[in-house]
């Protein structure tokens, strides 16, 4: 079935902002996908999830291309984080009905409160742009990435949200770099979560394509904005956006343990 041309050009404007998203921080960009398709076109939780991750492997790809023209990609490391991802997915995927979601969604605030702390004082920044990967550094990555697949799978969150802070804080990474690097974990993982909504059952294509369309423009135009901007700007900028991020959950795992408790 085809979709109509006021839904196309709806789900193709969804994916050019969030592909602008993802290409200027170096995130997947789900956290604008998941609550348009959602809101605007209407879509149940699951089929926007699986919608997104199309798009966000499709705009992950086209935004790769002006971090790698620029050299801002360290391709070991956003291996070891996607291999961390893709295991942490799964385990999310096996183990999500034993552990308490508000559990998860204070200890992202946490975390993620953190670095945007670290991100936002002046003159903090990370400054390399190779990175010596010894044993105790792939290691962390690969925790970093496991738990950035667990919260992937539990609250729709995740990805770049949390590898860049990891790479500028752990491998004293530029932000330039730390987030062409993000992008290289993003993909894979996107991709194994492609296959599995895929085979559930829960893709719808035609709308997927249509997001992608828009998504592949915005990432690659964001990605090329994000070249011209100084590091300490971008790195401001995505601090602010870490802050957005923790204070959204703050108020959601908020409201989740008001509902949750007994009334008198």
């Amino acid at each position: 079935m085809s979709l109509a041309p006021r839904t196309a050009l709806l789900a193709a404007a969804i994916g050019l902002g969030s592909g602008v998203v993802a290409g200027l921080f170096g995130i997947g960009g789900g956290v604008v996908i998941v609550p348009a398709l959602v809101l605007i076109l209407g879509l149940a939780q699951l089929e926007a999830a699986a919608v997104s991750l199309v798009a966000i492997a499709v705009g992950t790809s086209s935004a790769l291309i002006p971090f790698v023209l620029e050299g801002r990609v360290i391709l070991p490391a956003g291996i070891a984080l996607a291999i961390g991802a893709i295991v942490g997915a799964f385990a999310g995927s096996r183990f999500a009905h034993r552990i308490p979601e508000r559990v998860l969604a204070w200890t992202f605030v946490a975390v993620v409160g953190a670095a945007a702390i670290r991100m936002l004082i002046p003159g903090q920044g990370g400054v390399e742009t190779t990175v010596d990967l010894d044993p105790l550094l792939i290691g962390l990555l690969v925790a970093v990435g496991l738990g950035a697949g667990v919260l992937s799978v539990l609250l729709g969150i995740g990805g770049g949200i949390i590898y860049v802070p990891a790479l500028v804080i752990l491998a004293d990474l530029a932000q330039h770099t730390a987030q062409g690097t993000s992008l290289v974990a993003i993909l894979p993982a996107a991709l194994v979560g492609v296959l599995g909504h895929g085979r559930a059952g829960r893709m719808r294509w035609r709308l997927a394509g249509a997001v992608s369309a828009g998504s592949f423009l915005g990432g690659f135009g964001g990605a090329w904005l994000a070249q011209q901007l100084a590091a300490d700007r971008l790195q401001v900028a995505f601090g602010i956006l870490l802050v957005v991020m923790a204070v959204r959950m703050a108020v959601s795992a908020g409201r989740s343990t008001t509902s949750s408790a007994p009334r008198a």
